[in-house]
């Protein structure tokens, strides 16, 4: 009894342990090559599965319907896994949007007074 919850415990670990890695990426800036984006890790996991489902399938010759049906199937699986991990991103994408729209250059207006703010107008003078 005790054994089947300590591999549940372990099952669930790794199910979270493998979740959200869209919004991983985005706050990693994709890599290091850009500021993270706001609900980025969502369209990177969207990316990814068009990604997934627009590759060249390989070039078998001969007929070998088994290896045909595994690489599609193949196909198939990592799709499920970008789309099973897009609610998952949409969560912690939810979570970091304060840093985010904090680091998000095209957020930044709106937390950034205008460079005349601190200037007076002529004829502004403390009473």
């Amino acid at each position: 009894m005790a054994r089947t919850g300590l591999l549940a415990s372990l099952a669930a670990g790794a199910a979270c342990a493998l979740a959200g890695c869209g919004t991983v990426r985005n706050l990693q800036g994709q890599g290091g090559h850009q500021a993270p984006q706001v609900y980025g890790g969502v369209a990177a996991d969207l990316k990814a599965v068009g990604d997934v489902a627009n590759e060249e399938p390989p070039q078998i010759h001969g007929w070998l319907p088994g290896l045909v049906l595994a690489c599609h199937t193949v196909r198939a699986v990592r799709c499920c896994r970008w789309l099973a991990d897009v609610p998952l991103s949409a969560v912690g994408d939810t979570l970091t949007l304060p840093w985010v729209a904090l680091a998000d250059p095209s957020t930044t207006d709106l937390a950034t007074p205008p460079p005349n703010a601190n200037e007076r107008e002529p004829g502004d003078e403390d009473p």
